[in-house]
């Protein structure tokens, strides 16, 4: 039985931060998670404000994926543990302007699960 199956018949874990620049605030991202006795399985990330792939600020433990910023303030993200197997689902992504998305398929050898991570700075006022 694959991790991932082990985690559908029990717990998966996962935390959502509006992080608001992870190279700004990576210490804080580490702070919050460090102190856990059970980390998160996947930690989701909006506004992460990340431009370049080759930039990425390394969690230990976890492996980063993330879609880069079409602005100055987006750009979604994910950390997954390292004992998790995935893969990068870029036919599920939406391309509209404003919204920033990234899906990934956890993979296990009798159930799958697909994580989407959506930003949006698109509001309808009226």
């Amino acid at each position: 039985m694959s991790h991932v199956d082990k985690l559908m018949s029990s717990d998966l874990s996962l935390l959502h931060c509006n992080i608001r620049s992870l190279h700004k605030n990576i210490e804080k991202l580490e702070l919050i998670v460090s102190p856990c006795s059970k980390t998160p399985d996947i930690i989701a990330l909006s506004e992460t404000r990340i431009k370049e792939t080759s930039i990425t600020a390394p969690l230990p433990g976890y492996n980063f994926i993330n879609e880069n910023s079409q602005s100055q303030a987006g750009s979604v993200g994910a950390y997954i543990k390292n004992n998790l197997k995935y893969l990068q689902q870029r036919d599920l992504q939406f391309r509209m302007s404003g919204c920033e998305n990234i899906w990934f398929e956890l993979l296990g050898k009798r159930q799958k699960i697909i994580i989407g991570i959506v930003y949006t700075t698109i509001f309808n006022t009226t």
